[in-house]
């Protein structure tokens, strides 16, 4: 078919909180997440 193409991509992602966060929990303490993993990114996404 003249003019189709197709397109693909893998993208890696490796978000990790930096030194001067902390988060709060439900009992109002906080914590420390230096190094942690960012909640809420893919880690490795596809794309077709």
């Amino acid at each position: 078919m003249r003019g189709l193409s197709l397109f693909s991509s893998v993208s890696y992602n490796h978000m990790t909180y930096g030194s001067n966060v902390s988060i709060m929990d439900g009992d109002g303490i906080f914590h420390d997440v230096h190094g942690a993993k960012m909640t809420g990114y893919p880690r490795v996404r596809y794309k077709a």
